[in-house]
């Protein structure tokens, strides 16, 4: 390999490198816990989605949840459980930032007519 080779070698190298660590910069993530409606018994099992993104987590039996590489911007989640009602709030992501929030679901009221 001559000199021009190696430099220019060296040189995509190190732009590829750049490239990858500007990459991983420019997203965030969301963290946080759900509860049931009394704000301290962990909801477990609860999908925790965004809306217009495919990314999704489920809460763990503590209530936890992490939601990783999403792009900077503000967005809408979305907590659905069985037996409880479906919640929304708005978050705002900003690169290379952990947003947490905390969200307390309401039990579902079952009516008679969606038993029978």
């Amino acid at each position: 390999m001559n000199r021009a080779s190696v430099v220019t070698l060296v040189l995509g190298i190190l732009t590829f490198a750049d490239l990858r660590a500007v990459a991983a910069q420019a997203v965030g993530s969301v963290a946080g816990v759900v509860t049931r409606e009394d704000g301290r018994t962990p909801a477990t099992g609860v999908d925790v989605a965004i809306a217009d993104l495919p990314q999704r987590a489920t809460t763990s039996g503590s209530g936890r949840f992490v939601l990783r590489g999403l792009p900077p911007g503000s967005w809408t989640l979305v907590f659905t459980a069985v037996g409880y009602e479906t919640h929304e709030i708005d978050v705002t992501v900003g690169e290379g930032e952990e947003t947490s929030v905390t969200v307390a679901l309401e039990v579902a009221a079952l009516r008679l007519a969606e038993l029978l």
